[in-house]
Order: structure tokens, then sequence, then C-alpha cells
């Protein structure tokens, strides 16, 4: 399960899996954290609000395998 990110959705406190290849960045917010996976083709930003906060978020990522081995 290291190519996923597990997050509680804001609204409804349900957990789901976000793919990491799909994460584009981190927006920390008042009561959780915005999930960016993409943008509208006016540049409006796509994605999910979790209810995690910011620094669980980061830190999760910061565990991966996958986003931390080293390409060669």
């Amino acid at each position: 399960m290291n190519e996923y990110l597990e997050v509680r959705l804001k609204d409804t406190n349900e957990r789901i899996l976000i793919p990491l290849y799909c994460i584009h960045c981190l927006k920390e917010e008042n009561d959780g954290v915005f999930v960016e996976t993409g943008c509208t083709r006016k540049g409006e930003p796509l994605g999910i609000y979790a209810a995690n906060s910011y620094d669980e978020v980061k830190n999760e990522l910061g565990k991966s395998e996958v986003l931390n081995e080293k390409r060669t």
C-alpha cells in the first residue's frame, strides 16, 4: 500500500486511498487539508478536501518508499 495515501473525507469522514502519482500539491485549510490532484482547463484546482491535518498528510507522504526511492 506504499503507492497510496489514505485520508478521511472532510464531509463524510469516509476513508479513501489516493494514488501518490495523482497528488500535485497540498494546501493547508483551517479544518483539514486540500489534496490537489489536477486542475480544470481554466486552471482551477481539482482535488479532495480531507479531514486529516496538513502535518499528518505531509508526514505520511514523507514515509512513502515510492516517493523516497533513489532514481538512477
